[in-house]
């Protein structure tokens, strides 16, 4: 028996900085840890910069990165410039780097396009060199110098033929399926805010140190009824590939004359693969008025990028004391900032194909 399950999972969400905040600086795969003048030197990098020292990397405890570029003044004091940067940027630049290996020439155009999103432009082109703090770029019209710190989104397409069809936008909706969460985590003050089946609202919010805090509030609340919900989760891991989360959905009714009803489920969860394709798998425990249960609830979902801008979606549950899995199958379809899923809600021998599910979901 555990009282109060919610209020422990948020003892947990600030545990968890603790470790999260340990997860340090970004390591490059071409050049270390840090820039070094003779490695700026050797790749033309920083090469405007006056009396240029060294350069890294580094991750706070927000999951915000930052590119540190520190220079020697004339009175030989040691001063520091940081440069806000996107996660996405550190693939891009760790292949420009290793493509000057394979290359007899030095500032070799990458091979690979890449899609860049800025406030002001969403393109598509070589990339032909890494500056420092700038990128240029071809985009079909002549060089184009892209400062690093106003690059929203930036991503390789790779030489395969899936994935060459795809085009700029990652799937803003990653951190859910149709209605359970993937593993994923917001960043720091990423958010979103969704309508399930058109009539529930709901909204969520990146803290930091990998923790998501969301909730929504029935439509039918009015007067002394109220009915409404909280869904935090903390992320323990996440890399590229694997994403390890706990979280909960906790439900609070309040009805006239009545003490607040509190039910929900404590659950975890991991996310195996990439945005593009990946499988989820979930464990939980229902729990009312304190008091958890002793079956658990199984979940299994997976996404598998087809286009562009769509995905397939699935999410199967299995519930304690019901015989009959419930499946939920259907597409993805999305921008940058907007998705929308359609799909079907089936359950044992239905006499008709599945119960519709829809939900639109924008992200900010």
């Amino acid at each position: 028996m555990l009282r109060y399950p919610f209020y422990m999972l948020l003892i947990l969400a600030v545990m968890v900085p603790v470790s999260a905040a340990r997860a340090g600086e970004f390591l490059n795969h071409a050049v270390g840890d840090t820039i070094s003048k003779a490695e700026a030197d050797e790749y033309m990098l920083f090469q405007d910069e006056t009396d240029f020292q060294v350069a890294y990397f580094t991750r706070d405890d927000h999951r915000r990165y930052f590119l540190i570029i520190h220079h020697r003044s004339p009175s030989g004091e040691m001063t520091e410039e940081t440069i806000q940067v996107r996660r996405r940027l550190f693939p891009v630049l760790d292949a420009w780097l290793e493509a000057q290996h394979t290359s007899d020439r030095l500032y070799d155009t990458l091979s690979t396009p890449c899609s860049v999103v800025t406030y002001q432009m969403e393109a598509i082109g070589q990339l032909l060199s890494w500056r420092g703090r700038t990128l240029m770029f071809d985009f079909g019209y002549g060089p184009t110098e892209i400062p690093i710190g106003t690059i929203d989104d930036i991503r390789l397409h790779r030489s395969s033929r899936r994935s060459d069809q795809y085009g700029f936008h990652l799937d803003p909706n990653r951190t859910r399926l149709f209605f359970a969460p993937t593993a994923r985590s917001l960043d720091a003050r990423e958010g979103y805010f969704a309508v399930y089946e058109v009539i529930f609202p709901s909204a969520s919010v990146g803290l930091g140190y990998n923790i998501t805090i969301g909730g929504g509030l029935s439509p039918f609340s009015s007067g002394d009824f109220q009915m409404y919900w909280l869904t935090p989760k903390v992320g323990l891991i996440e890399t590229e590939k694997m994403s390890l989360a706990v979280g909960a959905l906790s439900m609070f009714i309040k009805v006239p004359d009545e003490d607040t009803i509190d039910f929900g489920t404590l659950y975890g969860i991991s996310t195996f693969g990439s945005e593009d394709a990946a499988i989820s798998v979930g464990l939980g425990y229902g729990y009312a008025e304190g008091d958890v249960g002793h079956d658990p609830v199984f979940m299994l979902g997976g996404e598998a990028r087809i286009g562009r801008n769509v995905k397939l979606i699935s999410e199967n549950w299995k519930f304690p004391g019901v015989d009959d899995p419930l499946y939920m199958f259907g597409v993805r379809w999305f921008g940058s900032r907007l998705a929308a899923d359609f799909g079907l809600m089936r359950i044992g021998d239905m006499s008709i194909l599945g119960v519709p599910w829809v939900d639109f979901v924008w992200n900010f």
